[in-house]
C-alpha cells in the first residue's frame, strides 16, 4: 500500500478500484471509479487493519518546494 501510495503521488494518478461496479445513489465521493483518474495530490493516508484488531495509520506527503 506504501508503494502504491508513493507511486500514486508521484504521477498524480489514482488507480481504479477493482470491482467498484456500481455506485449506490447520492454517494457523493467523486474519486471512487473504476477509471484511473488524474488529480493533483500533495498527501495521503493510509489505513491498516490486523487481523487481531490493531489499527494503524500512515500519512505520505511530498517533500515541500522551496
Amino acid at each position: 500500500q506504501a508503494v502504491s501510495m508513493i507511486e500514486t503521488l508521484q504521477t498524480g494518478t489514482i488507480p481504479g478500484i477493482v470491482g467498484c461496479e456500481q455506485l449506490e445513489e447520492g454517494f457523493d465521493l467523486q474519486i471512487l471509479s473504476l477509471q484511473r483518474q488524474d488529480l493533483d495530490l500533495t498527501c495521503g493516508m493510509i489505513n491498516a487493519v490486523g487481523y487481531d484488531g490493531h489499527c494503524s495509520s500512515l500519512i505520505v506527503s511530498l517533500p515541500a518546494e522551496g
